[in-house]
C-alpha cells in the first residue's frame, strides 16, 4: 500500500500494516480537498474521511450473513437490497428486463447500456474500450 496524497513526504513509502496505512491517510484528511494523486474531489471533511476509502480500499462495514465487506453504509444498503427477494415495488430495465429495489440501482445500472466510447476510424460506438478491439 502506497499513499497516493500528492504533497506527502512518505509518497514512496510502502505500507506493510494496513492499521499504520490508514492511520497515516488519516493525517491528511482535515482539508476539505481530496488531494490524492488524480482526484480534486471536494467537501466536508466528514465526507472526505468517507470518499478517501475509495483510494485506499479500507472496509469497515460487514454483511452479517455473507461476510461481505464495505466502505460505507450507502454501499452496504444497497447490498442488503439486491439481496432481498424482490416483491411487489421493483423496477424493471427497459432495456435488460433486469429489476432493481430501487431508483438509484436502476439507475446506476443504466450506465451499462450507454456507449460512450466512440471508434476513431468509424461511427461505431460502445460501452468500453475493449470492446472496440474486436
Amino acid at each position: 500500500m502506497q499513499c497516493g496524497w500528492r504533497i506527502c513526504k512518505l509518497n514512496d513509502r510502502d505500507w506493510l500494516k494496513p492499521q499504520q496505512f490508514y492511520l497515516h491517510i488519516g493525517q491528511h484528511l482535515n482539508s476539505k480537498v481530496c488531494n490524492w494523486s488524480g482526484c480534486a474531489r471536494t467537501g466536508m471533511p466528514s465526507k472526505l474521511k468517507e470518499h478517501a476509502r475509495a483510494h485506499t480500499k479500507e472496509k469497515l462495514i460487514g454483511c452479517p450473513n455473507c461476510g461481505a465487506l464495505f466502505a460505507n453504509r450507502i454501499k452496504f444498503m444497497d447490498h442488503c437490497l439486491r439481496k432481498q427477494k424482490i416483491t411487489g415495488n421493483y423496477l424493471p430495465c427497459e432495456i435488460c428486463q433486469k429489476v432493481y429495489p430501487t431508483e438509484r440501482l436502476l439507475r446506476d445500472h443504466m450506465r451499462i447500456h450507454i456507449n460512450t466510447v466512440r471508434c476513431s476510424l468509424c461511427d461505431m460506438s460502445c460501452a468500453s474500450p475493449s470492446l472496440l478491439k474486436t
